[in-house]
């Protein structure tokens, strides 16, 4: 049984209890920084799909091309610093840097090389996952 309480923004499931905060920023907005942040970083290729419900934990995701394993690092931080004040920011990948997934709540952001990123064919597998019926 899940119970909601719209005052103080609390959710129970059973002996589980979450606080969630209102939110206090516009995820359009955020997706707008997201692209701004990447191409003033030189990021290459940056593409965004739009899933919409068609995943349970996230609604969009940007994929763009990193120059070099560097320029992924640099890349995801600069994200990190330019949405941190807005959001909680989980990065993973930090070990394989050709590879990085920067976690926004309901925006996920992969930045990869592009031997990663053909390797994997993520354009391939988001175009599928926005081209399917819910």
């Amino acid at each position: 049984m899940i119970a909601l309480h719209e005052q103080d923004h609390d959710f129970s499931l059973a002996s589980c209890s979450v606080k969630i905060r209102p939110n206090h920023f516009n995820c359009q907005m955020i997706k707008e920084r997201v692209h701004e942040i990447l191409a003033d970083t030189k990021a290459e290729a940056i593409t965004t799909y739009h899933l919409g419900g068609k995943h349970p934990l996230f609604d969009d995701v940007v994929v763009c091309t990193a120059l070099s394993t560097r320029h992924v690092q640099s890349l995801s931080d600069a994200v990190r610093r330019g949405v941190k004040k807005q959001l909680k920011v989980k990065i993973e990948g930090e070990k394989d840097q050709q590879w990085m997934l920067v976690d926004l709540n309901r925006l996920i952001v992969h930045i990869m090389t592009d031997t990663k990123r053909q390797h994997y064919q993520i354009d391939a597998l988001l175009e599928s996952m926005c081209a399917a019926d819910s």
